[in-house]
């Protein structure tokens, strides 16, 4: 069975009449919303755009400063040719990270400090190439 890639649901998001409400319930029990993104490798650079800044914030934080995950990213970001950054392309994050899908770069994304409480990544129910 071919595994689905996931859609990410980020940490702010509004009902339509504008109020606060968590990016993982709804109230009608509906589970896809307009501000899902479903992240596979032909869309990689819009789910990359959205996860970089919250992986950003998230590792700035001074109590992450000594986490394995925070030194790691920092690592990444000053490799040399093909480094870590917002608009870095699929092909070059592969070979940086040494994955070969968005499932393992989802699992490389989940050690980063609050990254649960941060986002919510789940696999799609709308697409089975990943």
């Amino acid at each position: 069975r071919v595994r689905s890639p996931f859609t990410l649901r980020s940490s702010s998001s509004t009902t339509n009449d504008g109020d606060a409400q968590e990016p993982w319930t709804t109230n009608d029990g509906n589970e896809k919303q307009p501000w899902m993104e479903t992240a596979t490798p032909g869309k990689f650079d819009v789910f990359q755009a959205k996860i970089f800044p919250v992986i950003e914030y998230l590792t700035a934080k001074p109590e992450h400063a000594n986490h394995a995950f925070t030194k790691r990213w920092l690592s990444l970001k000053r490799t040399p040719n093909t480094p870590m950054t917002v608009d870095i392309t699929w092909r070059n994050l592969k070979i940086l990270l040494g994955i070969k899908t968005m499932f393992e770069y989802r699992d490389f994304l989940t050690q980063c400090p609050e990254f649960s409480s941060a986002v919510k990544l789940k696999n799609s129910r709308t697409t089975k190439s990943g």
